[in-house]
C-alpha cells in the first residue's frame, strides 16, 4: 500500500511538473523541466515550483473565479481533492491548492535537499 501511494504521488509529481507550462500543448519532458527550473542549476526549487503551481492554478481556473471545481482538476481523485479541500466547500482556492502540491514536492525530495532533481522524478514516479 505504501509502495502505490509513494508511486501514485510520484506520478502526480512528475505530472505536475511536466504540465505547469502555460500552453494547452504538452512538450516533451526535458523542455518542461527545464521551464520549472527557471534559474538553470538542474534542479526545481520550492520557490520556484511555487510560481510553476500559482502560474499553473491561474491557468486551470477556466472560470477565473479563483478557486478550482472538481472539474477543473481532474487530475485529482476524489480522495486527494476531499484531502486538500480543508474547508470542505467542494473547491480549492490557491492556498489549499499550493498545500496539497508542497505535500507531494516534499514527499518526492528524497534527499531532503527542498529542491526536485530529474532524477528525483523519475524515481520518484517509478
Amino acid at each position: 500500500m505504501i509502495n502505490s501511494k509513494r508511486s501514485l504521488y510520484g506520478q502526480l509529481i512528475a505530472l505536475s511538473v511536466i504540465l505547469i507550462c502555460a500552453s494547452p500543448s504538452v512538450a516533451d519532458d526535458d523542455s518542461d523541466f527545464q521551464k520549472s527550473d527557471s534559474d538553470g542549476d538542474g534542479q526545481v526549487s520550492i520557490s520556484e515550483y511555487q510560481v510553476r503551481m500559482t502560474d499553473r492554478f491561474f491557468f486551470i481556473d477556466g472560470n477565473r473565479n479563483g478557486t478550482l471545481s472538481k472539474d477543473e482538476v481532474p487530475m485529482l481523485s476524489n480522495d486527494e481533492r476531499k484531502l486538500a479541500d480543508k474547508n470542505r466547500d467542494g473547491r480549492l482556492s490557491l492556498d489549499e491548492y499550493l498545500a496539497h502540491r508542497y505535500k507531494l514536492f516534499f514527499s518526492a525530495d528524497i534527499d531532503g535537499s527542498k529542491t526536485l532533481s530529474r532524477q528525483e522524478l523519475e524515481s520518484w514516479g517509478e
